[in-house]
């Protein structure tokens, strides 16, 4: 017994640096993936790791990513998730058990972590292996889905601002952004037709009082400007 002790530690650090090396080349991967993709991706690469029988992620709107699911073989048909994510229903992740492999049906120890940082989704791995899930497996799959989370939540939060750039710059309404101190940060190009001006450089130089008729700045700038 002795003997074996270090034997399994060694075994099980070489698995983790087997499984950390991909995993660390994943982020930079990602970087021009859509979520869908990234989910396509995170999923392909853990069907390899852990000699898995399925990896499983639930679908989320919040983060665009639909239901899927991989095997051995690749991407899972899309008339098979059902089946999946039926064998799924009931499973308690407090409680891990083995339940039917609806690809196979053998037995499968089933895996599982939050993806989104409010659990839009869960990430399920599956393995008939009878030793699974270990420690360290366990430690990979959480570190997977984090920074699949990031990666997911970062493409999330530049396309909502890429969004809201296309309206703003789009708007026949004058929009700008100013510091606490009244000094102009950004105008859109509708701002600065409104207001006679050609470029943010002209604006720069001015604070945000001097865009209102005259009759207004006093009242702008010690009334309505220390409420704000």
């Amino acid at each position: 017994t002795e003997n074996r002790i270090p034997q399994m530690k060694t075994t099980e650090t070489l698995h983790a640096l087997r499984a950390l090396v991909p995993l660390s080349a994943l982020p930079l991967l990602w970087k021009d993936m859509n979520n869908q993709a990234i989910a396509e991706s995170l999923a392909s690469v853990l069907v390899e790791l852990f000699d898995a029988d399925f990896v499983y992620i639930s679908a989320t709107p919040h983060l665009h990513v639909e239901e899927l699911a991989f095997g051995p073989e690749g991407r899972v048909p899309a008339a098979l998730i059902p089946e999946i994510r039926a064998s799924l229903q009931g499973w308690s992740v407090r409680r891990p058990s083995r339940i039917p492999c609806p690809l196979s049906g053998d037995l499968v120890a089933v895996l599982s972590t939050p993806l989104g940082y409010e659990a839009e989704a869960i990430l399920i791995v599956a393995s008939t292996r009878p030793d699974y899930p270990t420690g360290i497996e366990r430690l990979i799959l959480q570190i997977a889905a984090n920074e699949a989370t990031a990666a997911m939540e970062r493409e999330e939060n530049l396309a909502v601002a890429r969004h809201l750039a296309t309206l703003i710059n789009l708007s026949a309404h004058f929009i700008g952004v100013a510091t606490l101190q009244g000094m102009p940060l950004f105008v859109n190009p509708a701002g600065l037709r409104l207001v006679g001006m050609t470029s943010m450089q002209e604006v720069l130089a001015l604070p945000v009082f001097d865009f209102l008729d005259f009759r207004d700045r006093d009242r702008a700038r010690y009334e309505v400007w220390p409420e704000i």
